[in-house]
């Protein structure tokens, strides 16, 4: 009697995990086609709009706008909106959801817990706060500073038989190669600041685990519970770092659709 019993338990338990499975595979693929068809129908809209205005602009608007700063944004910011936002804000979001539930398992699992809760996230607001503002004026600036670069390209490809006449590529390199440091430069503070959120986001999440192994410490835990916990909370070190840097790059890329909408 107790084999068949096995068996029937064991049956069952496949069953319900293979419905949990097909379930979850269904939603993931629901989640994605909604997000794919949102993303797409916002962005076709923005540079349709964007080209819409820029076709039907004065010829006195081509003469004072360098061609330049209109390719930045039908380009780099197009692509902004197209790839880099909705991807930063799926991120973003899926990130979020998952350290929510790993904070509320380690509450679940020892209620010490919740009380380094508060001065966690905290610091972790903080953080984000000090490195967002940073952030957004970094990128506002670099992806101005592209605009020299691509004005000037177009320029000489556009002018190489003045240029030649006149021998004044010397002075066409040199002015292409400054607009292409200050470009640069602004490449390199922007990594620098992704490295400082880096660190100082690594630091924090290291205080999670503690604070959730000091909490099992004091508490009396289910070992099974505590394990499966803290395996959920040295997840969560990562996911929070991330979380906080994918949220920082979607709101920093929306300077991309504010650039957009000016057109």
């Amino acid at each position: 009697r107790s084999a068949p019993r096995g068996a029937a338990l064991f049956g069952s338990a496949f069953a319900t995990y293979g419905v949990v499975a097909a379930s979850l595979a269904l939603a993931i693929a629901a989640r994605g086609v909604a997000w794919t068809l949102f993303a797409c129908t916002a962005s076709s809209s923005l540079h349709e709009r964007a080209v819409r205005r820029v076709s039907r602009a004065p010829l006195s608007w081509f003469d004072a706008t360098p061609v330049g700063r209109v390719l930045s944004r039908l380009a780099q910011d197009v692509d902004d909106c197209d790839f880099q936002l909705p991807k930063a804000l799926d991120k973003a979001l899926l990130l979020t959801l998952q350290c929510a539930s790993g904070v509320l398992l380690a509450i679940f699992a020892s209620p010490w817990f919740a009380l380094a809760v508060p001065p966690i996230f905290y610091c972790f607001y903080a953080t984000n706060q000090a490195f967002r503002q940073v952030s957004r004026e970094t990128q506002r600036l670099k992806t101005t500073a592209l605009a020299p670069c691509l004005s000037a390209l177009e320029q000489s490809l556009g002018g190489l038989g003045t240029i030649r006449a006149f021998a004044a590529s010397d002075r066409l390199d040199d002015a292409f190669l400054d607009a292409l440091g200050a470009l640069t430069s602004w490449c390199w503070l922007k990594l620098l600041l992704d490295q400082w959120l880096l660190i100082r986001l690594t630091s924090l999440s290291s205080l999670i685990v503690s604070a959730f192994a000091l909490a099992v410490v004091l508490g009396d835990v289910d070992p099974v519970l505590a394990g499966l916990a803290l395996s959920q909370t040295v997840l969560l070190t990562q996911d929070s770092r991330f979380a906080v840097r994918f949220a920082t790059l979607a709101e920093a890329k929306l300077n991309a659709v504010d650039r957009l909408l000016d057109y």
